[in-house]
């Protein structure tokens, strides 16, 4: 009887691993459409100022899994760029969880890419942080897309 709940444990372990590189799968595939869509807004972020693009999570149900995917690069120079998730409790007091640190990216050479899933309600922070550039303004060419999946889609994915 041990051996056969060691082996159930095994076969539940090797199916979430399976449902697991499934969803990265999709959430790759999910990315790589958005970054071959062209930007859909510009921005201009002045030497010494950071820029934050707030993106509320859309109105969900409870359990929804919320993804925000961004694209941007920038014309000719570098910036930082971070993404925090901001949400109130109970009592309103708001909490900021920190998502991707502020990191300087080459964005002028490559397009800069990436995602995140959100299952409580709130707004996603992107930073573009030009802070440490004294004299260069840095314009900016985004693109950010939501997509939002059910409870009852979940858990077919998971069977």
């Amino acid at each position: 009887q041990q051996q056969q709940q060691q082996q159930e444990q095994q076969r539940r372990l090797f199916a979430e691993q399976q449902r697991l590189a499934q969803l990265r799968l999709q959430e790759d595939k999910q990315r790589q459409a958005a970054a071959e869509q062209e930007p859909d807004s510009e921005a201009v972020v002045t030497n010494g100022e950071v820029l934050t693009i707030r993106v509320p999570k859309p109105s969900s149900p409870p359990g929804t899994r919320t993804q925000i995917m961004w694209r941007f690069s920038t014309i000719d120079y570098d910036i930082s760029f971070g993404v925090d998730f901001e949400s109130k409790d109970e009592e309103g007091s708001v909490h900021i969880e920190p998502v991707l640190p502020v990191t300087r990216v080459m964005s002028q050479e490559q397009a800069v890419t990436g995602s995140h899933v959100a299952t409580k309600e709130g707004t996603w922070l992107l930073k573009f942080d030009n802070s440490f550039s004294y004299f260069r303004s840095k314009t900016v060419r985004y693109k950010v897309l939501c997509s939002t999946e059910a409870p009852q889609q979940q858990q077919q994915q998971q069977q």
